[in-house]
This record gives structure tokens, C-alpha cells and sequence, in this order.
């Protein structure tokens, strides 16, 4: 917050950890924390969200499927998100070695969050997060057929907000594709 007090920007990816461990190499997956906290912080500076999505990243590894359990056991274990991927020569876990893939990366038009407050309401919140993932959907539907491989741009964006790990202990995502939200 200190950057943002003084004027600066910076660059949040509000997916996290949780979207490191459920990535695709077959779907794009946006996440959202429950919270918004960087939503409700661009309110609080009155600073512009600029979306930005990097095509390609997901196809540098392919998750080994069913093997859940073990990036599970592993976060709970150490306290680290480890996904079983395959990467280049489809060797395991060769994080140094990633599969041979284009990378893009595409900004979108400054999603505007209107005046400073300090404590912004929850429908505020949300409305603003909606213009943010219009925006961000736009962002994706223009540049995807040229960006990802048929079949992963094919099958849209999946939007992924998280529940709120506070309210239940077992909360987990919720999400939809193709421009659906939930």
C-alpha cells in the first residue's frame, strides 16, 4: 500500500497459488480470491486496473492428471504448491525444462474504478470487478485464436472466484467458461 500512497502502480496476479495448482495446458483459467482485496485496493487509491493476460504460459507443462492428491499432500506436507507436470521430452517435474511454446502477453484498455474510498461497499466492490472481467474477457476473446493452440482458444475463458476460505473450511472454487461468472 505504500506504493500506491505515494502514486505508484503495481502488478498483482490475483490468482495466486490456488491457480498454480489447478493450471491446464487444455483450458484457460483466470482466479479470483473472494475477497477482491486488489479490487477494493484500486477503489481505496483511485487507481486505474489495467488487465493483462500471457498467453501460452499454461502449455509450458502438462498436468499429470490424477495425481491431485499429491500436490494436495505435498501443500499440506511442506507448505508449497508443487503440481505433477510433465515438461520437455514429456519428462516429470523438469521445471528447468519447459516445453517448447510461444508466449504472449496482452494488456487491455485501463478498467477506470471511479473516485477514492477509503472503505468501499461490497456492491461497489463487485461492480467494479465486473468491469474488470469484462474487460479482461474482451481482452481474451481478441487475442486467444491467434495466441493459444485451436482447441485451448476454442474453449474460452474459465473465470474461477474463489470461496471464502474464512467462512468454510472446506470452501473451494466455483467457477464457469466461455464469459460466464459466478
Amino acid at each position: 500500500e505504500t506504493i500506491l500512497s505515494k502514486g505508484g502502480s503495481l502488478a498483482i496476479q490475483p490468482g495466486g497459488v490456488k491457480e498454480q495448482a489447478a493450471t491446464r495446458e487444455d483450458q484457460e483459467q483466470a482466479f479470483f480470491p473472494a475477497g477482491l482485496g486488489f479490487i477494493k485496493m484500486a477503489i481505496k487509491y483511485g487507481v486505474p486496473l489495467m488487465p493483462i493476460y500471457i498467453f501460452g504460459e499454461n502449455q509450458l507443462y502438462k498436468r499429470v492428471r490424477g495425481l491431485d492428491w499429491l500436490t494436495n499432500m505435498i501443500r499440506r506436507l511442506t507448505g508449497l504448491t508443487f503440481p505433477i507436470v510433465l515438461a520437455k521430452w514429456n519428462m516429470p517435474q523438469a521445471g528447468f525444462f519447459p516445453r517448447a511454446t510461444d508466449i504472449h502477453i496482452r494488456w487491455g484498455s485501463p478498467v477506470d474504478v471511479g473516485p477514492k474510498e477509503d472503505e468501499p461497499s461490497a456492491e461497489r466492490i463487485q461492480e467494479v470487478f465486473e468491469r474488470y472481467l469484462s474487460e479482461l474477457q474482451r481482452l481474451f476473446d481478441a487475442n486467444a485464436k491467434d495466441c493459444l493452440p485451436r482447441a485451448v482458444a476454442e474453449k474460452g475463458l474459465k473465470v474461477v472466484k474463489l470461496a471464502d476460505s474464512r467462512a468454510s473450511s472446506s470452501a473451494g472454487p466455483s467457477g464457469s467458461s466461455k464469459g460466464k461468472r459466478s
